[in-house]
């Protein structure tokens, strides 16, 4: 009995670990083998180190909207092996834990301060307009937050001056871009595919649920 719970209890946040790092993974690779290419050939200027659509900003935000102060956990293994693929070799191991880490806290901790403000129930019904908005402003203060934080960590000398202003914005505009392009490809899969729509659970605001709970008790 004891074995089955204990089962039961990790089975789910590792099969989420296990699917969003593969998505994340995914996309990485698909950035860096194809359009971080594409780019370099056909948009020369552009910096090399900026991709103009990143898709791995797509994942991790739409994760993060989900999965909340999970979404670190479970997108870890995905970075670790997306580090390891793609990583800078100039970069000292603290920066590149610190990159990491930024990578993967940044949004959460933007969408739990969204939580905190806005007391809404956002993931219970994602037709609902005010979603869309909070994901939508999430991801562009996270993508300010993660660009200026990120640039700060590899040029830390530099930090201050008018070609890390434009490093800075193509960063921005390429995770926007990311995350347009996965929201795209996850609305067509859902809208092509009925079934999988039924079968996909999301997570709620406990406190919204809590308060609705508290007034429908009050009432006589």
């Amino acid at each position: 009995m004891t074995s089955g719970r204990l089962s039961e209890k990790f089975s789910e946040p590792l099969s989420k670990m296990f699917c969003h790092s593969v998505f994340l993974i995914g996309s990485i690779v698909l950035t860096g083998e194809l359009l971080l290419p594409l780019q370099i050939n056909f948009v020369t200027n552009l910096s090399p180190t900026s991709s103009i659509v990143f898709l791995p900003f797509g994942i991790i935000v739409i994760v993060s909207f989900f999965e909340g102060k999970r979404a670190p956990l479970y997108l870890l293994p995905g970075t670790i092996a997306g580090c390891f693929l793609y990583c800078d070799t100039t970069l000292t191991a603290v920066k590149l834990i610190g990159i990491m880490a930024v990578n993967i806290c940044t949004a959460p901790a933007i969408f739990c301060l969204l939580d905190w403000s806005t007391l809404c129930n956002r993931r219970e019904d994602m037709l609902h307009p005010r979603a869309w908005r909070i994901l939508i402003l999430g991801g562009f203060v996270s993508s300010l937050v993660t660009s200026l934080l990120i640039h700060r960590i590899q040029h830390d000398q530099e930090f201050l001056c008018e070609h890390s202003i434009d490093i800075v914005v193509q960063h921005i505009i390429g995770y926007m871009i990311g995350m347009v392009a996965v929201l795209g490809a996850l609305i067509l899969l859902f809208r092509f595919s009925p079934r999988l729509c039924r079968t996909t659970r999301v997570a709620t605001c406990n406190h919204k649920i809590r308060r609705k709970h508290s007034s429908d008790t009050d009432e006589p």
